[in-house]
């Protein structure tokens, strides 16, 4: 049960965080955050971070490679929906940042996976 409602949780989080996502990523420039324009790498690199965490939490049977793929497709075509938008294109050093994002999870998901073995 408890883990059912963990999972439910993290659904529902990353629901939330894709919708924020798509908001600041397909509005006109001058709705973004003065935070997010002035650190806008930065940001894609937290994004697909924050993401690649809630759905691992989300779908923790879905294998590794599959959730990284969904991801890297869910950045390209952010980029890619951001061409039909005033003030937006596409970036390919953004989609960089995200894949780095993405890359910086999984870096820290075996670290603290080799921590729990070490523990054992």
């Amino acid at each position: 049960m408890k883990v059912l409602f963990v999972t439910s949780f993290y659904k529902f989080l990353l629901f939330c965080s894709l919708l924020l996502i798509f908001i600041f990523a397909l509005s006109p420039g001058h709705f973004t955050p003065a935070f997010i324009v002035n650190h806008d790498k930065l940001a894609h690199l937290l994004a697909l971070l924050t993401l690649s965490f809630m759905v691992q939490g989300a779908l923790p049977s879905l294998a590794l490679r599959f959730r990284v793929l969904a991801l890297i497709l869910l950045a390209l075509s952010i980029e890619c929906m951001q061409f039909l938008f005033t003030g937006r294109g596409f970036s390919g050093e953004d989609l960089l940042y995200d894949t780095a994002g993405i890359m910086l999870f999984i870096v820290i998901s075996q670290f603290f996976r080799l921590i729990q073995k070490v523990r054992l």
